[in-house]
């Protein structure tokens, strides 16, 4: 019994510890996108399709490096 009870506390210390983890994440993420908001305010935005075909540059190189090392196995 003793030992059951142990592991619910620990099973509720770890799920206390995850809540904390997302409350994080979640201020982490708030914070990023006021800053976001604070750089269209201020013009610094990017256009969405320059953003785009970054990623997709970045896809395609990402894509021609995978190439390159399952060529040379």
């Amino acid at each position: 019994m003793g030992e059951a009870l142990r592991l619910l506390d620990e099973r509720d210390a770890c799920g206390g510890l995850r809540q904390r983890i997302r409350e994080q994440r979640l201020a982490e993420l708030k914070a990023k996108i006021q800053v976001g908001i604070e750089e269209l305010e201020r013009g610094e935005g990017i256009d969405g399709e320059e953003v785009f075909a970054e990623i997709e540059e970045d896809i395609r190189r990402a894509e021609a490096q995978m190439q390159q090392v399952e060529a040379a196995k």
